[in-house]
C-alpha cells in the first residue's frame, strides 16, 4: 500500500469516527467537575468518616491543598492510596463501598458537585473520573 493511499485510508477512519480519543476507554473521560458521587453518599461517607477516620484526622485536613494536590490524578488513585494505608491500624479493612463512599465526603468538603450517580467501589471505574483543583 502507497504512502499516500494509507495516509487516506487514515484520514477516513478519523473523519468515520471509528477512532476518537474521548471514546478511549483506557483513560479518565470524566472529572469531579461533573458531579461524580451523590449527596446520600457523602452522607454515609461522613459517617464512615467518623467512625474509621475521624479519631486521627480532622476533615479541615482534606480541605484545600489537600484536594489541589490531587489534582490531575485519578479519582482511582485517591481512593487507592486511602484504601491501602487507612485506617491506619488496619489498612484495606473497610468495604469498598465505605471507601468509596468516604471518598465522596471528602469531596463534599471540598465543595465539588454531587450529583445523581454515586462513585462505586470499582478500581477500574474510578481510573476513569480526573480529580479537578477547586473553584475559588
Amino acid at each position: 500500500m502507497g504512502y499516500v493511499h494509507r495516509i487516506l485510508v487514515l484520514a477516513s477512519i478519523l473523519t468515520a469516527g471509528a477512532w476518537n480519543p474521548q471514546n478511549d476507554s483506557s483513560g479518565p473521560n470524566r472529572s469531579t467537575a461533573d458531579a461524580v458521587y451523590t449527596e446520600a453518599q457523602a452522607q454515609r461517607g461522613e459517617k464512615a468518616y467518623a467512625d474509621a477516620c475521624l479519631r486521627c484526622h480532622p476533615p479541615k485536613q482534606f480541605v484545600g491543598r489537600y484536594i489541589d494536590n490531587w489534582a490531575g490524578n485519578t479519582a482511582g488513585a485517591l481512593y487507592e492510596s486511602i484504601a491501602s494505608t487507612m485506617p491506619e491500624q488496619r489498612p484495606g479493612n473497610l468495604k469498598p463501598r465505605e471507601y468509596a463512599d468516604i471518598l465522596a465526603y471528602i469531596f463534599r468538603l471540598n465543595k465539588l458537585p454531587a450529583g445523581v450517580d454515586e462513585l462505586t467501589g470499582d478500581l477500574e471505574s474510578l481510573q476513569k473520573i480526573v480529580i479537578e483543583r477547586r473553584k475559588k
